[in-house]
């Protein structure tokens, strides 16, 4: 599948769903669920993370707070900009683009709540993997339906099985159908 390197209406709509996002509570809080998520996978959360589709840094400040090491991508500038006043590492990048960085960096791989703004979702499947050492673990956390959100949700996760075919190959470590009304995928690159 080839991914047109310039889409002007796929960019705003990206921006748009940036700012949306960047309008939520005072910078640095992390969403209840994504308090949650730490406290019963924490064990995956392993050194370096990459956080694709970071936004602002909510969940890196979080991370980095508990003294690891971690970074993110995103296509939205504004994002990117906002997380940079705040000190967080977070590159520009378009996650069905190839990563700007070598194969095999990253332990551990986190993506939350952004897989659904992605056109081709397998492309960013691939893209993850490439970049996950061996034995690292992709966690990858997306809405379990269609919120009928008028923004940006590209990707039709039809069916947590379809979500689930998106990992063959990897090593299923924790999955489920509904964490805070979410798809959560937890995998081991083997």
């Amino acid at each position: 599948m080839m991914v047109e390197k310039k889409d002007e209406e796929y960019m705003k709509i990206q921006e748009t769903r940036a700012d949306y996002g960047l309008s939520g509570p005072g910078w640095g809080e992390l969403s209840p669920w994504g308090k949650e998520f730490l406290e019963m996978f924490s064990h995956y959360i392993q050194e370096p993370i990459l956080d694709v589709g970071s936004g602002d840094g909510r969940f890196i400040s979080e991370l980095v707070k508990q003294g690891k090491f971690s970074m993110g991508i995103d296509i939205s500038r504004s994002a990117v900009k906002k997380g940079h006043m705040n000190h967080m590492p977070i590159v520009w990048a378009n996650m069905e683009e190839e990563f700007p960085f070598p194969d095999e960096t990253f332990n551990t791989i986190t993506s939350f709540a952004s897989f659904e703004h992605a056109r081709y979702p397998e492309i960013v499947i691939k893209n993850m993997q490439r970049v996950l050492k061996k034995d690292g673990y992709l966690c990858v956390v997306c809405p379990a339906s269609d919120l009928d959100i008028p923004y940006a949700h590209f990707a039709k996760i039809p069916t947590f099985e379809y979500f689930r075919s998106l990992f063959d190959g990897m090593e299923i470590m924790e999955m489920s159908e509904m964490f805070c009304n979410n798809y959560i995928i937890i995998a081991k690159k083997v």
